[in-house]
């Protein structure tokens, strides 16, 4: 798998207007801050969407910091691309001060959409408790055992589920 600088990126860009840049982020982090030359194709997505790529050009993918992006590029990899991981993703451009694409109007993002809904269901579950039946305090329990079980296995499964919602889906350009 090979690296690839903020600045390297920067020049492959300035110097290459056939490099394929892409963002690997979920559709709303995409929509609420990119790099203009960037399409976004998500990591959960990859299967899908990987295809479109131009084997014959290289492949630069970033996310918000890498880790992601390091995922993409090694499948990219094992399918024959020349890829290359950007180093501290969008995060690093951005501190660097180079250009990045604001909306001003996005969904949120898949963290927080995620905290809201278990907020929304542990909340639901207390007040159900109260007022209908005792058992529905089970569901806030439920959900505070997943959230544990989430942070141990550093996987959210709610957070799948959200990202699979329309508004998360990424759109065609």
């Amino acid at each position: 798998m090979k690296k690839i600088s903020i600045d390297e990126l920067k020049k492959a860009i300035d110097e290459h207007s056939s490099a394929q840049l892409v963002d690997v982020r979920e559709a709303s982090e995409y929509l609420s801050a990119r790099i203009e030359q960037a399409v976004s194709m998500p990591l959960s997505h990859f299967d899908q969407l990987a295809h479109q790529l131009d084997k014959s050009r290289d492949v630069y993918t970033m996310c918000r910091s890498g880790r992601r992006a390091q995922e993409f590029c090694r499948r990219l990899g094992v399918l024959g691309y020349n890829a290359y991981y950007v180093e501290g993703g969008l995060d690093a451009w951005d501190k660097r001060g180079f250009p990045v694409v604001r909306a001003t109007k996005q969904p949120w993002s898949i963290e927080r959409q995620t905290r809201f809904a278990a907020g929304l269901l542990v909340f639901l579950g207390v007040l159900l408790a109260l007022t209908v039946e005792s058992n529905f305090i089970y569901l806030a329990g439920l959900i505070g055992i997943g959230l544990m079980f989430s942070a141990v296995i550093d996987f959210c499964g709610m957070s799948v589920l959200i990202s699979k919602l329309p508004w998360n889906k990424p759109r065609q350009t």
